[in-house]
């Protein structure tokens, strides 16, 4: 069977190797074939109404969508500009919109340390844009409704019809409220149109509450580790598989 992803980072992956669940889910899922990973990094519901036609002249068998971690995700507003304090800080904080920690650190000494020292001037950056400029949330909640139905139903109506609408990650920070409160209406839309809704939000959220965030998740706790993704991969697994059943 053939699948796509589509997503933000979670999905399309950090490093420069990419780290996701695409090839842990290959080992569970022999059977299927990935055409296209379509996730890019901080892009929200809106990316995947823009590439819609896109997406539906692949004519997967399977399409994995999870989107909402960046739609609902409460950040330092980097748009206010009050004072002329964003103005001041450098472009490459700024990617995506972001202003996050680093995931990992480097394993070679003489990058680990430039990488530490870097988290500490985002983390100082942070607080400054938060204490000055306050925080936005980039899609809200209706408007994230309303756009994941309709590439939903887009999807539906091109014949797509195993479809998986996946949670959040788990997120504590400013946003745990928010995105249960997204997950909530992916459920809802998962059960309007028939598709199958997959909740790694809980299952992470009872993981680290057992095990720690370091052991599945990144320094910036926010993007899922190997066993982070191995989770996912898992539940993604099982979700395929019932489907062919």
């Amino acid at each position: 069977m053939k699948y796509i992803i589509m997503g933000d980072s979670i999905s399309e992956g950090i490093g420069s190797k990419k780290m996701n669940y695409e090839s842990t889910l290959l080992q569970y899922c022999p059977k299927i074939h990935l055409i296209k990973n379509y996730a890019k990094t901080g892009t929200t519901i809106e990316y995947a109404n823009k590439i819609v036609d896109e997406v539906i002249e692949c004519q997967p068998d399977i399409a994995i969508i999870m989107y909402g971690c960046v739609d609902a995700q409460i950040r330092p507003n980097l748009e206010k500009n009050k004072y002329g304090i964003c103005s001041l800080i450098p472009r490459r904080y700024k990617i995506g919109g972001m202003l996050s920690p680093r995931a990992f650190y480097s394993k070679k000494w003489y990058r680990y340390i430039p990488d530490r020292i870097d988290n500490l001037i985002r983390f100082f950056l942070n607080r400054i844009v938060l204490f000055t400029q306050g925080t936005v949330q980039w899609i809200p909640i209706q408007q994230f409704e309303n756009l994941y139905r309709e590439f939903v139903s887009e999807m539906k109506r091109a014949g797509i019809k195993k479809r998986i609408l996946v949670s959040t990650v788990y997120y504590f920070f400013n946003s745990s409220r928010e995105y249960e409160k997204y997950n909530t209406v992916i459920q809802k839309i998962a059960i309007e149109t028939n598709s199958q809704y997959v909740d790694i939000y809980y299952k992470l959220k009872r993981s680290v509450a057992c095990d720690g965030w370091d052991t599945y998740y990144s320094h910036d706790h926010f993007h899922p580790n190997e066993n982070g993704y191995k989770l996912i991969a898992n539940s993604l697994a099982e979700a395929i598989k019932s489907m062919e059943e």
